[in-house]
């Protein structure tokens, strides 16, 4: 056996396991000391790691630990210790064991091979088995157990992925000996390629392979059906959308996938980048290892698709954070350089000490140069949050000066009525809202749609309002003139923003988009506001309120107050929007609206 870290050769009796158990000890520190940290006052801490650079450099030193057996060659030193070391990359212990070993322990590589699908097919059987025991047993926090199955299944498959796929392309790399007269598994010269027994594993190791390269297919089915909560199209800027994202990353249908996306600009195709990402890492550690039997073709060939990742960070911008981007680009070209070092050393040039420290300082230098990014973005971000809350704060000021402003239009309205001798319509006005609120309320009829009879697809639905929008805008109009209301037509919505609505607000559903045909009434007076509530509600007419949102006795945080009312108007099945607004109150709205307007661009 080939002691690959001393290069020395040992008896197979003798070799340990050492480096394996490092492993699994690495791995469950981590793990624990995560999930310490998670629950207590130093969960800050978390914060501060650059997940994104950690990423980078986990995903470059997998790919550079394939190198020397791509190009088939001998490291000097010290860079064959260090590649050695990557080994623990792999994330498996049969990366620190030779097939000679393997051979004694497990009966030969294809055994092997077999052990590891076996093993991780338990590993995930286990994770859904604690799912299904918590949510039988713990039935109260069912979300909570899905959310973490699902992301530790995500994760294992994430972890695993590349070294399951250099397994199975490993099973069918052979060469030949004795000018060919034998033919022998490279990875384990146990095997003949031409026995029976190698040939029926080599048609199962087939099915392991494409079962293997499912697992991106599966990131980009799990993400694409969360994209209407990933990228819904939005006139926001790029900040307050990302924001936005953030916040949305909390909820059950995201958090089992933000490792997936978190770290991605939010536009197509960016938000799925980790697909092409995760193909990446198994053409540049598997699949270059058997396109061709002439190892500088390989090398050649892990230089071209290096250069095209270069080219995808530099020019593309995948990651948000700029820095991630930079250092992306540059392991891709230490990944290039590497190669042309590899190349070089068969080639019989810099195969000596100099050679092999150049190489290593090379893959070792890209460390500090990631922790001094983090830093200084740590430096930038401080110095932008900083600004951003003291414009918060500013912010925040005007919009109290303007709540006090919609308090004052309020309690005008209050005193008029009282100096009137209509004080009694405050409370009238306050049960009619109530007596609404709790027969077709928000709450009570939350997914309002239109019936599935009106239209069967969005053009069919804007051609029934367009049809309709006369009819319907004429019968509110008569019934808001005869109590003193001012009433104003509101546009048809257009068709783009009715399918964006569709995508972002309702998972598709288009006739739950209710606002196609809208309009507004003002009034002077709270006699004549509740005389339209009454009109509206009033059993027999020509109009019906199928749902009712009180915003009058309920107003908003910013102070502001109207109702909003859903209806439909005999003779016709679509549902309208219709907007009851005090004449003073939003007369301030209007001002206020710009506050509105900017905190809701920056994602406050």
């Amino acid at each position: 056996h080939m002691n690959t870290l001393t290069s020395t050769c040992e008896d197979c009796d003798d070799v340990n396991f050492t480096a394996s158990i490092i492993l699994l000890i690495v791995l469950v520190v981590i793990v624990f000391v995560g999930a310490i940290l998670s629950r207590t006052k130093y969960s800050d801490w978390i914060r501060l790691v650059d997940f994104g650079k950690i990423r980078v450099l986990y995903t470059t030193s997998t790919i550079l630990r394939a190198v020397p057996t791509v190009v088939n060659v001998k490291f000097p030193e010290p860079a064959r210790t260090w590649f050695a070391a990557l080994d623990l990359s792999y994330l498996s212990p049969f990366e620190v064991v030779s097939g000679e070993c393997i051979n004694r322990s497990l009966g030969s590589f294809d055994t092997a091979v077999t052990v590891q699908y076996i093993a991780l097919v338990a590993v995930c059987v286990l994770n859904w088995l604690v799912f299904i025991f918590c949510i039988t047993y713990r039935p109260a926090r069912k979300l909570h157990p899905y959310s973490q199955a699902m992301s530790v299944f995500l994760g294992i498959m994430y972890l695993f992925y590349p070294t399951l796929t250099l397994m199975g392309t490993r099973a069918l790399h052979c060469t030949t000996y004795d000018d060919g007269e034998i033919t022998l598994l490279t990875y384990d010269n146990s095997i003949d390629c031409e026995s029976e027994r190698y040939l029926a594993f080599r048609r199962l190791n087939f099915l392991y392979i494409a079962i293997t390269q499912m697992i991106p297919i599966g990131f980009l089915l799990v993400l694409y059906r969360a994209r209407h909560l990933l990228h819904p199209p939005s006139e926001r800027s790029p900040e307050a959308q990302l924001r936005a994202r953030q916040k949305r990353e909390q909820g059950h249908e995201l958090k089992p996938l933000v490792f997936l996306f978190t770290h991605y600009k939010l536009e197509w195709p960016w938000c799925y980048f980790e697909v092409f990402e995760s193909y990446r890492r198994a053409g540049l550690i598997s699949f270059v290892q058997v396109i061709h039997q002439d190892a500088l073709v390989r090398g050649f060939a892990g230089i071209l698709i290096a250069s095209l990742s270069a080219t995808i960070y530099d020019k593309g911008r995948p990651f948000i954070n700029q820095s991630t981007n930079n250092l992306a680009a540059l392991c891709s070209q230490i990944v290039m350089f590497t190669y042309c070092g590899a190349l070089l050393i068969r080639l019989g040039f810099g195969d000596n000490v100099v050679g092999g420290t150049i190489i290593m300082a090379a893959n070792f230098g890209v460390i500090p140069i990631s922790m001094y990014m983090h830093v200084v973005d740590r430096r930038v971000r401080a110095k932008r949050e900083a600004k951003l809350r003291s414009l918060y704060a500013k912010l925040q000021i005007c919009q109290e000066k303007d709540k006090k402003k919609f308090e004052l239009a309020w309690n005008g309205y209050v005193k008029h009525a009282r100096e009137t001798g209509n004080e009694a319509v405050v409370g009238q006005l306050k049960a009619n809202l109530a007596a609404l609120e709790a027969s077709v309320g928000d709450d009570i009829i939350p997914n309002l749609a239109h019936p599935a009879s009106l239209a069967k697809n969005v053009d069919a639905l804007m051609q029934v309002a367009s049809d309709n929008n006369d009819m319907l805008h004429s019968v509110i109009k008569s019934m808001i003139e005869a109590v003193n209301g001012l009433y104003s037509q509101g546009p048809l919505k257009l068709k783009q923003r009715v399918l964006e609505k569709t995508r972002s607000d309702y998972k598709g559903n288009f006739l739950q988009v209710i606002d196609i045909v809208r309009a507004s009434a003002v009034f002077h007076t709270l006699v004549d506001f509740n005389r339209a509530v009454l009109a509206l509600q009033a059993s027999g007419g020509v109009a019906t309120i199928v749902r009712s949102k009180d915003r009058v006795f309920k107003p908003l945080d910013s102070g502001y107050r109207d109702v909003l009312l859903n209806i439909t108007v005999q003779g016709c099945d679509m549902v309208i929007e219709l907007q009851l607004h005090l004449k003073d109150v939003i007369a301030v709205k209007s001002e206020a609206h710009r506050i509105y307007d900017f905190l809701r661009t920056l994602g406050w």
